[in-house]
Protein backbone atom coordinates (compact mmCIF):
# COMPACT_ATOMS: atom_id res chain seq x y z
CA UNK A 1 0.00 0.00 0.00
CA UNK A 2 2.76 2.38 0.90
CA UNK A 3 4.60 1.50 -2.10
CA UNK A 4 1.60 2.54 -3.96
CA UNK A 5 1.81 6.07 -2.65
CA UNK A 6 5.25 7.07 -3.17
CA UNK A 7 4.31 6.16 -7.04
CA UNK A 8 1.03 8.63 -6.58
CA UNK A 9 3.81 11.31 -5.02
CA UNK A 10 5.54 11.02 -8.37
CA UNK A 11 9.15 9.40 -6.42
CA UNK A 12 11.05 7.15 -8.24
CA UNK A 13 10.82 3.51 -7.99
CA UNK A 14 14.35 3.39 -6.64
CA UNK A 15 14.26 5.87 -3.65
CA UNK A 16 11.07 4.15 -2.80
CA UNK A 17 12.34 1.24 -2.65
CA UNK A 18 14.91 2.59 -0.39
CA UNK A 19 12.85 4.32 1.40
CA UNK A 20 10.17 1.16 2.52
CA UNK A 21 13.16 -0.85 3.06
CA UNK A 22 14.44 1.74 5.68
CA UNK A 23 10.98 1.83 6.95
CA UNK A 24 10.69 -2.18 7.51
CA UNK A 25 14.10 -2.21 9.00
CA UNK A 26 13.61 0.24 11.92
CA UNK A 27 10.66 -1.72 12.45
CA UNK A 28 12.45 -4.81 12.42
CA UNK A 29 14.81 -3.64 14.62
CA UNK A 30 12.51 -2.45 16.96
CA UNK A 31 10.82 -5.99 17.38
CA UNK A 32 7.45 -5.04 15.72
CA UNK A 33 5.30 -1.95 14.87
CA UNK A 34 4.41 0.83 17.06
CA UNK A 35 7.84 0.10 18.95
CA UNK A 36 10.49 2.88 18.69
CA UNK A 37 14.09 0.63 17.92
CA UNK A 38 15.55 2.98 20.81
CA UNK A 39 12.93 0.92 23.27
CA UNK A 40 15.25 -1.60 24.51
CA UNK A 41 18.31 1.46 25.07
CA UNK A 42 15.39 2.91 27.17
CA UNK A 43 15.11 -0.28 29.12
CA UNK A 44 18.52 -0.46 29.72
CA UNK A 45 19.55 3.08 30.79
CA UNK A 46 16.54 1.87 33.56
CA UNK A 47 18.67 -1.19 34.72
CA UNK A 48 21.60 1.21 35.22
CA UNK A 49 23.73 -1.49 34.34
CA UNK A 50 26.43 -0.09 32.24
CA UNK A 51 26.64 -3.46 30.28
CA UNK A 52 23.34 -3.52 29.28
CA UNK A 53 23.55 -0.33 27.98
CA UNK A 54 26.63 -0.47 25.95
CA UNK A 55 25.38 -3.63 24.75
CA UNK A 56 22.27 -1.60 23.17
CA UNK A 57 24.60 0.76 22.05
CA UNK A 58 26.86 -1.65 20.32
CA UNK A 59 23.13 -2.70 18.42
CA UNK A 60 21.78 0.44 16.92
CA UNK A 61 25.56 1.20 16.13
CA UNK A 62 25.15 -2.18 14.25
CA UNK A 63 22.08 -1.27 12.60
CA UNK A 64 23.25 2.02 11.56
CA UNK A 65 22.18 4.24 13.72
CA UNK A 66 24.55 7.26 14.84
CA UNK A 67 25.98 8.26 17.85
CA UNK A 68 25.05 11.85 18.00
CA UNK A 69 21.46 10.19 17.60
CA UNK A 70 21.95 7.35 20.12
CA UNK A 71 23.64 10.16 22.77
CA UNK A 72 20.54 12.51 22.35
CA UNK A 73 18.38 9.44 23.29
CA UNK A 74 20.14 9.11 26.31
CA UNK A 75 20.52 12.32 27.35
CA UNK A 76 16.54 12.67 26.44
CA UNK A 77 16.32 9.80 29.27
CA UNK A 78 18.49 10.24 31.86
CA UNK A 79 19.07 14.17 32.16
CA UNK A 80 15.90 15.04 34.16
CA UNK A 81 16.31 12.56 36.18
CA UNK A 82 20.14 13.50 37.54
CA UNK A 83 19.14 17.01 37.82
CA UNK A 84 16.27 15.99 40.25
CA UNK A 85 18.95 13.29 41.87
CA UNK A 86 20.94 13.05 45.57
CA UNK A 87 24.56 13.18 44.95
CA UNK A 88 24.78 9.60 45.23
CA UNK A 89 22.03 9.06 42.36
CA UNK A 90 24.24 11.83 40.25
CA UNK A 91 27.51 9.66 41.02
CA UNK A 92 25.88 7.07 40.07
CA UNK A 93 24.28 7.86 36.56
CA UNK A 94 28.02 9.65 36.02
CA UNK A 95 29.51 6.92 36.54
CA UNK A 96 27.60 5.16 33.61
CA UNK A 97 27.76 7.64 31.31
CA UNK A 98 31.51 8.13 31.34
CA UNK A 99 31.64 4.56 30.76
CA UNK A 100 29.75 4.47 26.99
CA UNK A 101 31.39 4.30 23.95
CA UNK A 102 30.30 4.55 20.70
CA UNK A 103 32.53 3.18 18.24
CA UNK A 104 35.47 3.56 20.63
CA UNK A 105 34.81 7.20 21.76
CA UNK A 106 33.36 8.14 24.64
CA UNK A 107 30.01 9.17 24.52
CA UNK A 108 30.20 11.61 27.47
CA UNK A 109 32.41 13.66 29.57
CA UNK A 110 32.68 15.22 32.81
CA UNK A 111 31.68 19.12 31.84
CA UNK A 112 28.89 17.15 30.42
CA UNK A 113 27.06 16.44 33.82
CA UNK A 114 28.74 20.50 34.61
CA UNK A 115 26.95 21.91 31.71
CA UNK A 116 23.43 20.10 32.51
CA UNK A 117 23.93 21.51 36.18
CA UNK A 118 24.57 25.04 35.45
CA UNK A 119 22.07 25.39 32.35
CA UNK A 120 19.11 23.89 34.99
CA UNK A 121 20.82 26.82 37.32
CA UNK A 122 20.10 29.44 34.65
CA UNK A 123 16.65 28.21 33.55
CA UNK A 124 15.26 28.52 37.32
CA UNK A 125 16.99 31.91 37.82
CA UNK A 126 15.07 33.37 34.81
CA UNK A 127 12.07 34.92 36.05
CA UNK A 128 8.81 33.75 34.14
CA UNK A 129 6.68 36.13 32.22
CA UNK A 130 3.23 36.79 33.81
CA UNK A 131 1.23 37.64 30.82
CA UNK A 132 -1.31 38.96 32.96
CA UNK A 133 0.95 41.48 34.79
CA UNK A 134 -0.13 44.16 32.12
CA UNK A 135 -3.17 43.71 32.77
CA UNK A 136 -3.41 44.37 36.47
Amino acid sequence: MLEYSFEIAGVPAGNARKMLEAIKGDELLAGGSGLSVYDDLTEALRSGRTKDVQGEIDRLMTAGKDAGSIKSKITGAVKDEYLAGSRYDREKLEKMLLGLRADGTALYEEKTFANWVKQAEKAAETPKSDPWAGLR
